[in-house]
């Protein structure tokens, strides 16, 4: 074989691996050549060959013309540095394709945060919307308890106070409702419900007639029998308290009939997060 036959075997569009061995001489390789082609090879087969094609074709060209070089004259300082040119080219092709991939990581990690934070605030204005219902039903229901003709409602430091006569919930000295009164007593617990309060103190009152015993322990199974009432009616045992008050904090004097017969009630108070329908 000739020399130029051989030189036309080491054109630029040859491949690296024939131009490793068609174009070999007696000489040894130059350190550079050797560490460019490693270079090279390792670059094309990682990430360098998808994300930096560019880059990665420079290094090609460069090192077809380092052993081009090696080819014609082994000892040849060209090749040499055409070598380490295409080396720091190889170099430049890995760095660039961590860059563009590290780039396209952080486009695709923006968009994931900005889906989130959209699903987020979608999910704070449904949110929203929620609570404004629920607030507009509370208030409703504080409103409507006014019109029921369960009981008298009035506010003081303990919270939304609801006044149930005792003569209407109950027979004398008894301690089980009426019949008649759960029906009203119903449209009462549904309200509550509508309203929302963390807690429910339920208090029974008695007159001043009887023993301080006695008085104790029928005010409180009246207001045990209204909170079971209540229960059976969806409002939860455990926010609910049921006490009996006997004859304390009388509303109106137990020298007369009215004034006890205003004394003997229960009173239910709404007391935590229950809004008023106060503007």
């Amino acid at each position: 074989m000739t020399m130029v036959t051989r030189l036309k075997n080491c054109t630029l569009g040859a491949s690296l691996a024939i131009m490793a061995t068609g174009c070999a001489s007696t000489r040894p390789m130059p350190v550079e050549l050797a560490e460019a082609r490693r270079d090279y090879e390792y670059a094309l087969a990682g990430e360098a060959a998808e994300a930096a094609p560019a880059e990665l074709h420079t290094a090609k060209q460069t090192l077809a013309k380092a052993n081009e070089a090696f080819a014609l004259d082994p000892e040849s300082a060209r090749a040499r540095d055409y070598a380490y040119v295409a080396q720091r080219q190889a170099a430049i092709a890995r760095a660039q394709a961590r860059i563009h991939i590290a780039e396209k990581k952080g486009a695709e990690a923006k968009v994931a945060i900005t889906e989130h934070a959209s699903a987020k605030l979608s999910d704070t204005e449904a949110e929203l919307q929620k609570t404004k219902a629920e607030l507009a039903e509370s208030q409703a229901a504080m409103a409507h308890l006014k019109e029921l003709k369960a009981g008298k409602v009035t506010n003081d430091a303990r919270g939304t106070v609801i006044t149930l006569s005792g003569n209407v919930l109950f027979e004398t000295g008894k301690s089980v409702l009426r019949a008649g009164v759960r029906d009203q007593l119903g449209e009462l617990a549904d309200t509550l419900i509508k309203a929302k309060a963390e807690s429910l103190t339920i208090e029974g009152y008695t007159d001043a007639t009887g023993t301080k015993k006695r008085n104790a322990q029928l005010s409180q199974a009246r207001a045990e029998a209204v909170a079971g009432f209540f229960a059976s009616r969806g409002i939860k045992a455990e926010k609910m308290h049921a006490v009996g008050r006997g004859s304390e904090n009388p509303l109106a004097s137990n020298d007369s009939v009215e004034g006890r017969a205003t004394n003997r009630r229960v009173e239910v108070v709404l007391q935590g997060k229950a809004p008023s329908n106060q503007p």
